[in-house]
């Protein structure tokens, strides 16, 4: 594993001078590859490592068939199908506190079950009718 960053053009991306990413735990079989790794949340390296924080980051991943080399010297196109991007929650978010149980306070939840969307890309909206209570 290496510390590396995606640049302005379009093609393989360059180690970064600083390797200031921890290999943790690393597991891999016929169909997975799992690393689990830590950083500081600032690493001071302001040119190319952002600071973590509850916001998302955008994280870009390829994939080879086989290692590339740790030098970089050769990196190999992995092909359309195998890089992508993802803008993931890299720190769990601060806890949002519930309501109080106040008797003045009134509720109403709404809960659906026996629903599906037919893709993660359709948007579906439903609408409810305010229940006014006196």
């Amino acid at each position: 594993m290496q510390d590396l960053h995606g640049t302005d053009r379009n093609g393989a991306p360059e180690k970064d001078e600083e390797q200031n990413y921890l290999l943790l735990e690393a597991q891999q079989n016929n169909t997975h590859t799992v690393l689990k790794i830590g950083r500081a949340l600032d690493t001071c390296d302001h040119l190319h490592d952002v600071i973590l924080g509850s916001d998302t980051v955008r994280v870009i991943w390829s994939l080879y068939l086989e290692d590339p080399p740790l030098d970089g010297s050769t990196w190999q196109y992995h092909g359309k199908e195998g890089r992508g991007s993802r803008s993931l929650h890299l720190l769990s978010p601060p806890g949002i506190s519930k309501p109080s149980h106040d008797h003045g306070v009134l509720h109403w939840d709404v809960t659906l079950s026996h629903v599906s969307r037919p893709t993660q890309n359709i948007t579906t909206c439903f609408s409810f009718k305010l229940i006014i209570w006196n």
